[in-house]
């Protein structure tokens, strides 16, 4: 698995990092920092270490934009200098992550995108500060200096959310750094500083046209996609993207074919039959692309490699959310292919989470992953409320950005890392500034979604949308059938009849009774984590076997915690 890494310390004497999986590993030491990666072996001009004079950069990640050099190796060191680290990651725009090593003023760097695409976890004892993308890293050495104690605010939330929020991890002292964050480590000082280079401005445009802001997201996107496919042909690597029924997925493989003209892959996940499957197989049919199919049937994946995808997600979301992509990815001979294009986020780019009635402190149940949890739960989440109170006044759609979309959906595409170098063009920083700058108005029911694909992506138009069951050529048609066909799948629900859905899952349930029979086995085997803290332990129990939720999200989050404490508090791995 793909990993960067670093330890200062005047009293290491033990080597903590090593080669993973097989995978390419450079490790250096300079006085009492040492860092480094493992990798691929792909990309080597676009993910690097390089040392000039007075520092060393590690980075790790795509950026939309590097001003025609000729990869991005080029772009830092003829751009990156010890007195602008500041200034010059604050104007980078991408999926990312790295570390700078000052060497004159001992200070040690360490930034995320504006996304937190790609994660950096850190902790500090006493004056040895290490960081790591993978979690594990870094709880493993945080053993070596005292006892793993686990954050019960952070779990409480874990357990109400799916995912976590803020700059938390289920344990005090190691934290992530935030989204659009560069932090200062002071070698000298062993002190460390936040700076915060991004931050979103969520004041409405109210005299723009529809006309400039259907143009805008063209201009924006298009040279996303179009980066991102010259990043493959200069590394000569096959293009691949995952399709689906929805918008998002489907965009992006007609924007695929309209800049690439070549066959590329593609691959989907989902019920044999199902409008997912039918629609990806249509569209792969007319656009001639190499196509794999990934049943979902039965929901058989939901018991399949756990501990694994635990690994690769560090244990941070909910097992049932991309438990299923993780394993179709699994299945794919991914040597030939470079850099993955996803169609995440892009139902958020174009107002997924526009919701003018949506009142935070209210509805906040209906940000969870896992549906509502039992009110020991909630009341024992400490900040909570102090941090949903950033969110009110209807800035519902801030709250996706902030803390939905880093902490959980993002994992989408950070599970399938160890496969797939992935990206996706919605994850542009211009673009999600412009969108929030877009009225609600135009946002809401597809509006301006619509219109943009018809000015500059029609045959987008030709395929059926899976939420509607008709073609999205037109935004009444599309809200009127979507909630007919929600209610005809609600109808369906209420009688036990098999209805139409990515993640059926009480449909599973009732074709697969392994699954639970899994859930409840891996339940008992590891609730004996908790015996440290009774109450916690009583709070778990009631929540596993709450019976309240026909998709049993209770259970996938209770077994994700119990696993993810076992993987990080118990030496080695599941």
């Amino acid at each position: 698995m793909y990993s960067i890494y670093g330890i200062f310390s005047p009293l290491q004497t033990k080597t903590y990092f090593y080669n993973k999986n097989g995978q390419t590993s450079e490790c250096y030491t300079n006085e009492f920092f040492t860092y480094g990666r493992n990798n691929n072996g792909k990309f080597n001009k676009e993910k690097f270490i390089i040392e000039q004079k007075n520092l060393i950069c590690c980075f790790n990640g795509f950026l939309f934009d590097i001003d025609n050099y000729s990869n991005q190796k080029e772009y830092f060191k003829a751009n990156l200098h010890e007195h602008n680290y500041v200034k010059f990651i604050s104007k980078l725009n991408g999926s990312f992550n790295g570390y700078i090593y000052l060497k004159n003023i001992k200070k040690i760097i360490l930034f995320t995108d504006h996304l937190a695409t790609k994660k950096l976890f850190y902790s500090l004892v006493d004056n040895t500060f290490f960081f790591s993308s993978l979690l594990k890293d870094v709880t493993e050495i945080r053993k070596d200096f005292s006892e793993l104690k686990i954050n019960l605010s952070s779990i409480y939330k874990f357990l109400a959310f799916g995912y976590m929020l803020n700059n938390e991890t289920l344990f005090e002292n190691i934290h992530q750094v935030p989204a659009g964050t560069i932090l200062e480590f002071d070698c000298t000082k062993h002190s460390i500083q936040e700076i915060k280079y991004n931050s979103w401005n969520i004041s409405k445009n109210e005299l723009i046209s529809p006309e400039n802001i259907i143009d805008t997201y063209e201009d924006i996107i298009h040279k996303s996609v179009k980066r991102i496919l010259d990043i493959n042909k200069q590394n000569n690597y096959k293009v691949v993207t995952s399709l689906s029924g929805g918008l998002d997925a489907k965009t992006v493989a007609v924007m695929l074919s309209e800049e690439y003209h070549k066959n590329f892959l593609t691959f989907t996940f989902a019920e044999s039959n199902s409008l997912d499957a039918t629609i990806a197989q249509t569209i792969s049919n007319n656009l001639q692309t190499e196509h794999i199919y990934y049943s979902l049937n039965n929901g058989t994946f939901l018991s399949k490699n756990v501990h694994q995808y635990i690994e690769a997600t560090n244990g941070l979301v909910s097992i049932q959310g991309s438990l299923h992509g993780y394993n179709a990815c699994k299945n794919i001979n991914t040597s030939e292919f470079g850099l993955h294009l996803s169609g995440q986020i892009g139902d958020v780019i174009f107002g997924s989470f526009v919701r003018p009635s949506f009142d935070i402190n209210n509805d906040y149940i209906h940000l969870s992953y896992c549906g509502l949890a039992t009110k020991s739960i909630y009341k024992k989440t400490s900040n909570l409320y102090e941090i949903l109170k950033n969110y009110e006044n209807d800035r519902y759609e801030l709250f996706s950005y902030e803390q939905r979309q880093p902490n959980g959906t993002i994992y989408g595409d950070i599970a399938v890392d160890e496969f797939f170098d992935t990206i996706s063009p919605f994850y542009n920083k211009e673009l999600i500034q412009f969108t929030l700058s877009v009225p609600d108005k135009y946002k809401l029911n597809h509006y301006i979604h619509l219109k943009w694909l018809k000015k500059h992506h029609p045959k987008v138009l030709q395929f059926k949308l899976d939420k509607c069951n008709c073609k999205p050529n037109n935004a009444l048609k599309v809200q009127i059938l979507k909630k007919t066909y929600g209610l005809i799948n609600a109808i369906k629900k209420r009688f036990k009849i098999k209805y139409d859905n990515m993640n059926p899952f009480d449909i599973w349930f009732r074709e697969n009774p392994t699954i639970l029979e899994f859930l409840q086995k891996t339940y008992e085997e590891n609730i004996d984590i908790l015996e440290f803290d009774q109450k916690l332990k009583r709070d778990v129990e009631e929540y596993f076997y709450l019976k309240s939720d026909r998709y049993k999200r209770n259970k996938f989050v209770v077994v994700t915690l119990l696993l993810s404490l076992r993987f990080h508090m118990k030496e080695g791995s599941l």
